[in-house]
């Protein structure tokens, strides 16, 4: 035994002068009585009859000197180690999708956080903790800590994440600090069950719940119609279950969603159950479609379907005193809006500016370039002009046939025909870009950046005096351009958590917000042209955009719970950890201030008592 705070044993100078106090004190007391004789007979009776009278009146003194050897005890904290009875913990905590199941009003990672609870409370002092989190990027949250308490108040800060994660990276990390040190207790908190197990204890925290969830879902369009369709799966049992098609009540305008459309379709037990709804065309911001069932998880039983039809339109303002063939190739590309005019006066808010043939003052920052044939210097744009350039019998272009991956972006689906211009412009270039196309190593039509950092194509020759209006490759080399120049804001609006959300930063942007899922909002940054992002969490996302012309777009996407973590029930071959495990327990302590304390409670009651016994009944 050790005792944590020795000075308090200077205490223990007080049963010294308790014995001292009681020796000088008065044992006396006067009484009258009616004869002394009667009181000398009565006082040679109590001699006989109560032989220990002497040890009687020593108890209040014994009591107060155990007082005070307790006090002193207390003050100086007593400690007894336990030779070779604490241990050294390994916890291993699965943080994947699955542990969000839930029965009976908690979730398999509350039972988990439980389980070490129980564990870390039933220790021995002097043992100690080390926790592995096995989740998107497994890492070690404490080590070798000793603190009952700390380990527990970090432990319940953890959540369980909606994402697939095995447990390779975790098992991992407990292997390289078991080959540093054998003497690890390994458990394995998850719910998957193991066949075989070596040198780790699995706790399964399953409790074969039942679960039912949609596995995928898609829409289009057919006949003047939308048609819904998708497949769902019951785990563990066959059950009749409604499966409903939920919009919002565009009629009433009030926010409130409406089941359109009902279904209850018979689930075969761990089998593809398909269903589809086909409801008339109308405006609606988005389909739901929901499993009306109780079951032990509700991430996997609900799954949204937007349909963000912005992205493949955009307004253009073409600056041409020819623009018949130009038009038309930029509608058949997509442009829901095309303003024409002859001459340009610094107007703004177009997601495209074509300038063909003419001269402007500077350009506009708030969108994607054309420039054709412009014999001025233009500020912000890559190109100064030099000369007007004349071909005998037309200049033949071909193809440069860079090796980058814009070249093959602006070049993908061209033949190459042959295409042929009468006179064009050279330029000195100021910024790097990708040539399409080439005359002798001149390049012709090509692709850079303005110094606004917008997307700029060049076409060194007026269209109209060449054979490219005509040539296949026309409208094809246009939806190259605008692909490029207008990429979609977003490709899909719908994935799977974990995936990551490519962005492209159009050039009109001034700010991109993005609110996740889990109520968390931030300004993306602009300073790439795509931006990625990952999708940690299940549910709606929007991204709400402001262009420099202050116009605000919100684009919706739906992030939905991984497949693979729907089942209730898994089970694994084997998880092992290679080495020889080794004792090696540390020796415990155990603190007995707190029996200290109850003792010396227990002696000041008795004293107590003695003490009023004398005062009052003697």
């Amino acid at each position: 035994m050790t005792l944590l705070y020795p000075l308090g044993l200077i205490g223990l100078i007080g049963v010294p002068l308790l014995i001292l106090i009681y020796i000088l004190k008065s044992k006396y007391k006067e009484t009258t009585v009616a004869s002394t004789f009667l009181w000398e007979l009565s006082d040679k009776f109590m001699k006989k009859k109560q032989p220990f009278s002497t040890l009687k009146g020593l108890l209040s003194l014994i009591l107060q000197i155990l007082c005070v050897i307790f006090v002193s005890l207390s003050l100086s904290h007593p400690i007894l180690h336990l030779k070779d009875s604490a241990k050294n913990y390994l916890f291993i905590l699965d943080e994947s999708a699955s542990m969000n199941m839930e029965c009976e009003g908690k979730t398999r990672f509350e039972l988990a956080l439980e389980e070490i609870t129980s564990l870390i409370n039933n220790s021995r002092d002097g043992s100690k903790y080390t926790l592995i989190e096995q989740n998107k990027s497994s890492s070690i949250l404490y080590s070798y800590l000793e603190s009952k308490e700390k380990a527990k108040t970090e432990l319940n800060r953890l959540s369980p994440t909606t994402l697939n994660i095995d447990e390779v990276e975790a098992i991992s990390l407990a292997q390289e600090l078991f080959k540093e040190d054998s003497s690890f207790e390994v458990y394995y908190f998850t719910d998957k069950e193991y066949a075989k197990q070596e040198n780790i204890t699995v706790i399964n925290c399953s409790n074969n719940e039942y679960n039912a969830s949609i596995k995928n879902c898609s829409y289009e369009i057919v006949n003047d119609s939308f048609v819904i369709e998708g497949s769902f799966i019951s785990y563990s049992e066959t059950r009749d279950i409604e499966v409903q098609l939920i919009v919002p009540d565009t009629l009433k305008n009030d926010g409130e969603d409406k089941i359109l459309a009902s279904k209850i379709i018979t689930a075969n037990q761990n089998e593809d159950t398909l269903f589809s709804f086909t409801v008339p065309l109308d405006n609606y911001a988005y389909f739901l479609v929901l499993l009306n069932v109780e079951d032990s998880l509700e991430y996997d039983n609900y799954y949204y379907l937007f349909g963000n039809d912005s992205n493949g339109e955009f307004t253009t303002l073409l600056v041409s005193s020819n623009p018949f063939f130009l038009k038309n190739v930029i509608s058949a590309c997509g442009s829901s809006n095309i303003r024409v005019t002859s001459s340009y006066n610094g107007e703004t808010g177009y997601d495209l500016y074509v300038f063909d043939s003419c001269s402007i003052s500077s350009l506009p920052n708030d969108g994607s370039i054309i420039l054709m044939n412009i014999s001025s210097n233009v500020p912000s744009s890559m190109i100064i002009p030099q000369e007007k350039m004349t071909v005998s019998g037309g200049a033949k272009l071909s193809l440069s046939n860079e090796e980058s991956i814009r070249y093959n972006d602006l070049s993908k689906d061209l033949l190459g025909n042959d295409i042929y211009v009468s006179e064009f412009m050279r330029y000195s270039l100021t910024k790097d870009f990708t040539t399409i196309y080439n005359y002798n190593g001149i390049p012709m039509v090509f692709a850079g950046n303005t110094s606004f950092d917008n997307k700029e194509v060049i076409f060194s020759f007026d269209v109209h005096n060449s054979s490219l209006p005509l040539n296949i490759d026309y409208v094809p080399l246009f939806r190259n351009i605008i692909s490029y120049l207008l990429p979609p804001f977003i490709e899909r609006t719908n994935f799977v958590a974990g995936e990551k959300i490519k962005i492209n930063v159009l050039s009109n942007l001034e700010s991109i917000r993005l609110n996740t899922s889990n109520n968390y909002s931030t300004y993306l940054p602009l300073s790439n042209s795509e931006i990625y992002y990952d999708l940690d969490y299940v549910g709606v996302y929007s991204l709400i955009t402001t262009s420099k012309s202050n116009q605000t777009k919100a684009y919706y996407v739906y992030v939905s719970y991984p497949i693979e973590e729907s089942n209730p029930i898994d089970f694994q071959e084997k998880i092992i950890l290679y080495g020889d495990k080794s004792k090696g327990n540390y020796d415990s302590q155990f603190d007995l201030l707190f029996i200290s304390f109850i003792l010396l409670l227990c002696f000041i009651v008795v004293e107590w008592e003695v003490y009023v016994y004398d005062e009052h009944f003697i």
